[in-house]
């Protein structure tokens, strides 16, 4: 293109010399106008593959902290939001779950009829408590619960809350269904300042294998 109107320079008629230089311009506004279209175009297609990118990571973050069996939030995640309210300073307690005689449960019907008792049990500890509550799978057949708020209520809440997930789980076997009695002790502990999360949990579960399988709810004092 630059050749030709270069070449243009070279010519007598006036009027080929408007013609030419006309034909020049509308290629050269066509050129620009294809540029300035691949251009948003290909920021169009980088949007959209940051996009991509965004969600995957989204995903991957969300799957990370999630137990894969329940859809809880997994140890991991109960770890960092344990730490954060720590270093935060805020005022929270743990209320730890552990199911009495799962172990039976898998020698007798096998670790499938034991995954279907994890997936209902967390369904029912879900609907116990409130949203701005976490309720996570701490690993095997225990739960944690995350509590924004003082020793007294959440000791309160833990003896409610192991009755109501007390009772007849029904479940898929290989000649039909049947209904698994499930129950589950429970240790309740406030975080104490200056605390680990490590010790905060060892407290917890001191005192919930103090009283296993007796139905005794233990309050620790912070």
């Amino acid at each position: 293109m630059a050749g030709d109107l270069e070449s243009v320079s070279g010519l007598d008629n006036l009027s080929l010399i408007r013609r030419r230089l006309s034909d020049g311009v509308a290629r050269l506004k066509n050129s620009v106008e294809a540029m300035r279209q691949d251009d948003q175009a290909s920021v169009a297609q980088l949007q959209a593959e940051l996009a991509s990118v965004r969600r995957r990571l989204e995903d991957a973050e969300r799957q990370a902290a999630t137990d894969p069996l329940t859809g809880l939030a997994n140890r991991r995640e109960a770890e960092r939001l344990i730490a954060r309210k720590i270093q935060e300073g805020q005022t929270f307690c743990i209320m730890l779950f552990d199911l009495d005689g799962f172990k039976s449960i898998n020698d007798r019907h096998g670790h499938t009829v034991g995954d279907q008792v994890l997936k209902s049990f967390a369904t029912r500890l879900v609907d116990q408590y409130r949203p701005d509550d976490v309720v996570c799978r701490w690993g095997g057949d225990e739960f944690l619960v995350v509590l924004s708020n003082g020793l007294p209520d959440a000791a309160g809440r833990a003896g409610d809350v192991a009755d109501r997930t007390r009772g007849l789980y029904p479940v898929a076997i290989a000649v039909g269904t049947a209904s698994l009695y499930v129950s589950a002790s429970v240790g309740v502990a406030q975080h104490r300042p200056g605390e680990s999360c490590e010790d905060l949990f060892a407290r917890a579960d001191a005192f919930l294998y103090q009283h296993k399988g007796t139905g005794v709810v233990e309050k620790v004092r912070a």
